[in-house]
This record gives C-alpha cells, structure tokens and sequence, in this order.
C-alpha cells in the first residue's frame, strides 16, 4: 500500500496520520558545517545569527533571539566552536522538532540528534 493510499485508510477510520519520517542526515549535516563556513567567511556576529536561524528554522531570528546569539558569538574562545554550539542550541529547539516532524517524541527525537551531530567539527579537525 503506497502512504498515500494508508493516509486515506488512516483519514476514513479516523486516525490520526503521522507524516512518513524525514531523513534529517543531510540537514543535520549541513548545519553541522555552516558554522564554520561562516565563520571562515568572515561574517559578522550577527550574519552568523541569521544564518544558523534560517537554515536551522527556516526563518530570521527575533530581535531578542539575535541579541542573544551575538552576545553568545562574542564570548571569549574558539568563535566556530561557539558558533557549532549556537547551531546545536537551534536543533534542539522544540520549533525545530516540530518542523521536523518529530514533537511527538522529544527524547527519541534527541536521541537521533545526537547521533547525528556526532561528526559536526571532526572534519575539521582532521585537516
């Protein structure tokens, strides 16, 4: 039976239809790298700030969340490494659990997560 055809069987018998779950490796991924990406760049706190928030939620932060974030990014130490964990703040966020689709389950939902941030900054580190 296609998902279509057993949203339909779930939707007639009234049951709530669960969307088929996403493959967030690649998302995670791109997200465990757009730190340092921006970083490299040279971008400004606060362009950082806004690019982790869209790529992360899909839109720009508020004002108290960019003001926060640039404050975080300001701190003393390794900015990429603070800016990596601004990026994993973001995805554990429950806005991005929502969009993702996994609300339902947050400690399940962490718990894949973490597997997949597991490579964020190994990459760099072999280089």
């Amino acid at each position: 039976m296609t998902p279509a055809a057993l949203a339909a069987v779930c939707l007639a018998a009234g049951q709530d239809v669960a969307p088929p779950p996403r493959d967030l490796a690649p998302l995670v991924a791109r997200l465990g790298k757009l730190p340092g990406e921006l970083v490299r760049a040279k971008k400004a706190d606060a362009d950082v700030v806004e690019g982790l928030v869209l790529a992360a939620l899909g839109r720009l932060p508020t004002d108290a969340e960019k003001a926060t974030g640039v404050k975080f990014l300001a701190g003393p130490g390794d900015r990429e490494g603070r800016a990596r964990d601004f990026a994993w703040a973001l995805v554990n966020t429950k806005e991005f659990l929502k969009l993702q689709g996994m609300d339902a389950d947050p400690a399940g939902a962490l718990r894949v997560l973490n597997k997949l941030v597991e490579k964020w900054g190994k990459d760099d580190e072999k280089k």
